[in-house]
């Protein structure tokens, strides 16, 4: 079972996660998001790749499964039948809203930008990660994009 911790944001109660090594390996590899003034673009990375996983890691991996399966047999019908003759479209979705699966759209309808922000940064500093200070971006004459560095054993 994973490592797991409440994290708190007036009153907001969420169960969070350190990311698995090779949850951290999507998230470091990929491209580092451009700044942008729309908050969806600007957040769907830190959304799909580090709070989403963090906080679907508490999930049974059946419910996470079956939630893969759907979303599959979701994406297959709305090909098929974009107009949803049948309902099964509608159908689709309320199943796999109902397995309380974290995803970028669920994020966006439910938390702030605050608790995003917060949030995203927790987790990195669980999973073993840290931002640099800026007194070290400056000392490494780095620009003032943040960074991350692993934490030692003794920080």
């Amino acid at each position: 079972m994973a490592r797991k911790k409440n994290f708190e944001m007036d009153g907001a109660v969420y169960v969070i996660t350190p990311l698995t090594l090779s949850q951290v390996e999507t998230w470091k590899s990929a491209p580092t998001p451009e700044p942008s003034e729309n908050l969806i673009e600007r957040f769907t990375p830190h959304l799909r790749d580090v709070i989403c996983p963090s906080l679907n890691n508490v999930l049974p991996k059946a419910t996470l499964r079956q939630f893969e399966k759907l979303s599959d047999e979701l994406d297959v019908r709305l090909k098929q039948d974009p107009k949803d003759v049948e309902g099964k479209i509608e159908k689709l979705r309320q199943t796999i809203e109902s397995l309380d699966v974290w995803t970028p759209e669920r994020c966006f309808a439910e938390m702030d930008k605050d608790i995003i922000t917060k949030m995203f940064s927790e987790i990195i500093e669980f999973s073993g990660y840290r931002f640099k200070t800026a007194d070290e971006l400056v000392q490494q004459g780095e620009a003032q994009a943040p960074s991350i560095s692993q934490q030692s054993a003794g920080a």
